[in-house]
């Protein structure tokens, strides 16, 4: 998939052996990525998406202990 896009952002796996399990900063950064990907596609859609992010927040409430 790296080699189709034009931009690749990588998650630092290289740096550390993750043969037999994955390390914490490798997770970290991965969940970084991701972060950073669903703001910026939040942040695209404008105010249209604040209703079902409201309803997202919501839905969750129940999973609170």
């Amino acid at each position: 998939m790296a080699q189709l896009a034009d931009i690749t952002i990588t998650s630092g796996n290289e740096l550390e052996d993750t043969t037999i399990y994955v390390p914490m900063t490798t997770r970290i950064i991965i969940l970084t990525i991701i972060d950073i990907l669903a703001t910026g596609l939040t942040l695209e859609q404008g105010p249209a998406i604040e209703k079902q992010l409201i309803k997202i927040k919501h839905s969750l409430d129940s999973t609170k202990v």
